[in-house]
């Protein structure tokens, strides 16, 4: 037999499988993991297993049983693969948990307030810049390398946003001469 007609007899029997048994292993699946979209993935994975190994899967009942066995292994990997990810979803939003106060550090200051409804009313861009001076300590020229723009124009802007907060802040009664360069 010349390696064409191999190669599509393999492919019919892989197709005549995969006919035969796709419904029953979906179902497997489905009853296993939480959405049909992990049990499409699954079953995926199921078959491009079946694909590699052809050679080795029985050509009787004895198929179906292997693909069960392969798509119970897959699925108990998809579990164990979720469970870390949760503990570690879990553990970073412990950890952020306790570092968002001094993250946000604007809220808990004199006038934090004033500064915060300040910041939140800016432009995102503008937001950006502000605090990539304020809460990152970055020059305007290496502000100019994080967003993409000319070193002059993010001091205009820098200039523009801190006018625009000391006004809200004097505004509000804040006894400080420059409140920028220590508050935000």
């Amino acid at each position: 037999m010349n390696s064409t007609g191999g190669a599509a007899s393999r492919r019919e029997r892989f197709e005549q499988l995969y006919a035969e048994t796709r419904v029953s292993i979906l179902g497997y699946l489905m009853r296993r993991v939480s959405s049909p979209a992990d049990a499409a993935d699954l079953l995926a994975e199921t078959y491009l297993i079946a694909w590699r190994k052809l050679d080795d899967v029985a050509r009787d009942e004895e198929a179906r049983l292997w693909l069960y066995g392969v798509a119970r292994r897959i699925a108990s990997h998809h579990h164990r693969h979720e469970r870390v990810e949760r503990g570690l979803a879990e553990a970073l939003r412990a950890e952020l948990g306790r570092e968002a106060p001094v993250m946000r550090a604007d809220r808990n200051m004199p006038f934090g307030d004033v500064i915060s409804a300040s910041l939140d009313r800016l432009k995102p861009s503008d937001r950006e810049i502000i605090e990539l001076s304020a809460w990152e300590q970055l020059t305007p020229a290496e502000i100019a390398a994080v967003i993409g723009m000319k070193s002059g124009a993010v001091r205009v802007r820098l200039h523009r946003i801190r006018t625009a907060i000391r006004t809200e802040l004097i505004n509000a009664g804040y006894p400080g001469a420059d409140p920028l360069d220590r508050a935000v």
